[in-house]
């Protein structure tokens, strides 16, 4: 269920609310197989002209969940894979910026869209490690305090040079930050690591119904590894668009 609300402003100023059952990542199925919220967010928004051409946004949001018994495979120091259950509180905030060009605000010809958004999630609360001794693994069923802090963001920019075609590219990085297991850290520890992905990306769209697009992207997100991958997709829409209203 959410709520939103209009600031009668010549700035364009919006505040909204949001509460959802929690049964999906930052919360988990069994913190939302229960009356009430799992999940409960607050968020501002906050834009105007600058010009003919130029537009922007800035935007603030804090999302507040209450996990229950929620599952995640780690790896121990035996390098053998762990079951964890976490049960407690995730607190994130996040903060986002759009800025758009289009000459004489008419987007058809040229047009340049960069976006950015940065968030921090903060978590506290218990953490059992299950018993993977059968396996060669370290844990023994212990649950103990978890506390951990993470942050990351992305930034890209489309830019469509003439009509039907546009050349865009995005960056995206994590940072693991600071993670305290309790007295797990002894067969858990702490493995900081930045993964980050480099994507760039060209697009055709044939007619107002498809589009083309070929993606080059360079992916770090694991330790030690270097993911080149190229991707060519087609997308195609039915039914009632801007264009034709039936």
């Amino acid at each position: 269920m959410q709520s939103r609300w209009l600031a009668p402003t010549t700035t364009f100023l919006e505040f909204g609310v949001e509460a959802a059952r929690g049964q999906f990542f930052p919360g988990a199925k069994d913190g939302g197989n229960k009356n009430g919220a799992g999940i409960a967010t607050a968020f501002v928004h906050l834009g105007d002209d600058w010009d003919e051409s130029n537009s922007w946004r800035i935007g603030l949001a804090h999302l507040h969940a209450r996990p229950k018994d929620r599952k995640a495979h780690l790896e121990d120091i035996n390098e053998v894979e762990a079951d964890t259950d976490f049960s407690g509180t995730s607190k994130t905030w996040l903060a986002d910026a759009v800025w758009k060009w289009a000459p004489d605000g008419n987007p058809r010809q040229r047009n340049l869209k960069i976006q950015f958004e940065y968030f921090q999630r903060e978590e506290k609360g218990e953490l059992v490690c299950g018993d993977n001794t059968a396996d060669g693994g370290a844990c023994t069923e212990l649950g103990d305090r978890y506390k951990s802090r993470q942050s990351g963001f992305y930034a890209q920019t489309v830019y469509q040079f003439m009509p039907r075609w546009r050349v865009g590219y995005r960056y995206d990085w994590l940072d693991s930050d600071s993670v305290n297991f309790g007295n797990n850290q002894t067969v858990l520890g702490a493995d900081k690591y930045k993964p980050k992905r480099h994507s760039l990306m060209l697009d055709f769209s044939p007619s107002e119904f498809s589009r083309l697009r070929l993606q080059l992207a360079q992916d770090k997100s694991m330790r030690g590894v270097t993911d080149n991958q190229i991707t060519v997709q087609y997308a195609m829409s039915l039914g009632t668009h801007g264009a034709h209203k039936f």
